[in-house]
């Protein structure tokens, strides 16, 4: 019943496209499936070597009081020969700058509060709940990679962050 089957998504199409942004990562499908205020996206997608192109409206949840496109447990693990790894490290860098300066729009718009924002201790806090996480639920390889993931994040926030002209953020 999602908005993405009435759209004809099925399972195991390979969403390539958002509207005019490239998508490599699952994550970049929910990022523009959590900030869509129910504007319809055009959706490019693979099914068995086959591209097509559908519109998606997503829809509101009362309850999560949220828009949904109705896309979830995003794929499969890519198997990386070296080239491709290099390959996936810019696209997870590119990706986290989005993620910035889509975050700092939102900062300037008002759609966050200062409780959604985190100092140095907030920070520490997230470090030590994603690594208890991830090495309860999937061992200490997944809570390894859990924090070189953070640490791409914050590299990517603080790059980012110093290079605007406002000392209050250095």
């Amino acid at each position: 019943n999602s908005a993405a089957m009435e759209a004809g998504l099925q399972e195991g199409d390979v969403i390539t496209r958002i509207d005019h942004e490239r998508i490599h990562f699952y994550r970049e499908v929910m990022l523009i499936s959590s900030l869509n205020k129910g504007e319809t996206m055009e959706v490019h997608y693979e099914r068995d070597g086959q591209e097509g192109v559908t519109y998606v409206t997503p829809k509101y949840s009362e309850e999560d009081q949220r828009y949904y496109i109705g896309i979830a447990n995003g794929g499969e693990y890519l198997k990386c020969n070296p080239l491709q790894v290099f390959q996936y490290g810019f696209y997870e860098v590119e990706y986290w700058v989005k993620l910035t300066f889509k975050s700092l729009g939102m900062v300037l718009q008002g759609q966050v509060t200062k409780e959604d924002v985190s100092g140095p201790i907030g920070i520490a806090k997230l470090v030590g709940d994603s690594y208890d996480h991830a090495e309860e639920n999937y061992g200490t390889a997944s809570a390894i990679l859990t924090m070189l993931e953070i640490v791409v994040l914050l590299s990517v926030n603080l790059g980012i962050l110093n290079l605007l002209p406002f000392p209050a953020l250095d």
